[in-house]
């Protein structure tokens, strides 16, 4: 096994056994709780004017759109982070870079081995 996939290894078990607080610490500035974020059906909802725009999915519960600055989430993934067609002001290889220097060298390990 390589040095590297060892550290690796040894970094998201570190990582997976640490409580949120503890987790928190390591964090390299402000950063935005999950459940600060409103789901897409509650975004939905407090626009809905009629029954049948009011329901909502299941998908839809678990789902938020966020528009700022993603590398402050307190999330383990992030589904689509754009493109530069829909970030003009920046380039996507200074999304991505952005990206890759918050969440430091054993998170960049961990994503190279998926």
């Amino acid at each position: 096994m390589s040095k590297k996939k060892k550290e690796w290894r040894a970094e998201k078990e570190r990582l997976l056994g640490l409580s949120t607080e503890d987790r928190r610490k390591d964090y390299r500035g402000n950063y935005l709780e999950l459940d600060k974020i409103p789901t897409w059906a509650s975004q939905e909802n407090s626009t809905a004017t009629d029954d049948e725009e009011q329901k909502s999915s299941s998908l839809a519960d678990k789902v938020s759109l966020y528009k700022g600055d993603i590398t402050i989430l307190e999330v383990d993934a992030i589904v689509n982070a754009g493109t530069a067609a829909d970030l003009p002001v920046i380039s996507d290889i200074e999304a991505v870079t952005a990206v890759n220097r918050a969440l430091g060298r054993g998170r960049r390990l961990a994503l190279q081995r998926r």
